[in-house]
Formats: structure tokens, sequence, C-alpha cells
């Protein structure tokens, strides 16, 4: 259900919209985006995905994919990248949905051109 490599998603909960955003990336690249929080034990035992969640306040850390779906499934959320405006909800203004989808893809092939 969830790509295996990376994604972007907006979470709908009571009308407030965050963004879930993740990639899996190498260990030298978690070093480098988590200086202050990198486990390198943590890493070896499969958290190799970089999350961000997107919303008043942003956060950034580790996870695996297994917490990526358990998260992900208990939530009322839109693949950004495989969905098309015409059938997003009209709380997300097509502005958001734009700059959104072209923030995540930037990412994701910025992150994708370094590894």
């Amino acid at each position: 259900m969830f790509h295996t490599i990376y994604g972007g998603y907006f979470i709908i909960d009571n009308g407030d919209i965050t963004t879930y955003v993740y990639t899996k990336i190498s260990k030298e690249q978690m070093i480098r985006a988590l200086p202050l929080s990198y486990d390198e034990k943590t890493y070896d035992d499969d958290k190799q995905y970089l999350v961000c969640i997107i919303k008043d306040v942003d956060y950034i850390g580790m996870a695996t994919y297994d917490d990526i779906k358990n998260t992900l499934s208990s939530l009322h959320i839109i693949d950004i990248l495989n969905t098309d405006y015409t059938n997003i909800p009209d709380i997300i203004s097509k502005e958001k949905y734009d700059n959104t989808k072209q923030f995540i893809t930037e990412q994701i092939k910025y992150i994708n051109t370094k590894q």
C-alpha cells in the first residue's frame, strides 16, 4: 500500500492538515540530516527512513517502514504524489496542493541524487 522508498501524504484530522513525508536514506545521509539525534544502533535496527512532519512545528526524525505503515494506516490520509487534485477534498486549496507536491518532489529528487 505504501511506497517502500519514499512517500508524501496529507493527513486530515478534524479539519487540520498535516504534511507527512518519508524517504529511505543511507547511514551517511542520516548522520548529516540528524547530527544531534542520530543513533547508529537505531539505524542498524531498521530505522532507515527520514520522516518529516510539517504542521505548526516541524518534526524530523528516524523511523522504520513498519512505524510508517502503522502511523499512516490509522489516519485519514491522501497520497499527494499519486492523487490528482480533482480527487482532493475542498479543505486543501489548489495552491497548497501544488506547492506541497512540488516541495516533496524536489526534496526526494535532491536526496536521491545525493545517494
